[in-house]
């Protein structure tokens, strides 16, 4: 069973509302007819970890560089259709790919790795979210 998944994806910021419409639009489609959970804004004033209650399954979309910081959606148990590649397959949408070419992930030489990792924490080193975790 899986505990937790975090995709971090870049997207241009022309394309950004865009996704918050196709994220709630996922959201709601997918959601049951008589679903007590909705979804819920996240933003500075009520972050994450203050908006879902304990141990509840939960889909948390996220946007740094926004006026609007993000979204949650609690999972009912029952609820089939969230599944662990659900927001890869609506950013597929959004970015017109193939949601199994986006899932797929092909083993690459670990210098070529590194190379790719340092390229990328520099050009994304201004939206690192992680800097915003409070460390307990």
């Amino acid at each position: 069973q899986l505990h937790t998944i975090i995709d971090c994806i870049p997207i241009e910021l022309s394309n950004q509302s865009d996704a918050i419409l196709c994220f709630k639009d996922a959201l709601m489609t997918c959601s049951e007819e008589w679903s007590q959970h909705k979804i819920i804004n996240i933003s500075i004033d009520k972050p994450l970890h203050k908006s879902i209650p304990i141990n509840f399954e939960y889909v948390a979309i996220d946007w740094i560089d926004s006026s609007f910081q993000g979204m949650v959606y609690v999972i009912d148990r029952s609820n089939h259709q969230i599944n662990h590649t659900f927001c890869l397959d609506v950013i597929a949408g959004i970015l017109d790919e193939d949601p199994i070419r986006i899932r797929s992930k092909q083993p690459i030489d670990k210098s070529v790795e590194d190379k790719v990792i340092n390229r990328y924490k520099y050009q994304w080193e201004k939206y690192d979210w992680t800097k915003y975790i409070d460390v307990i």
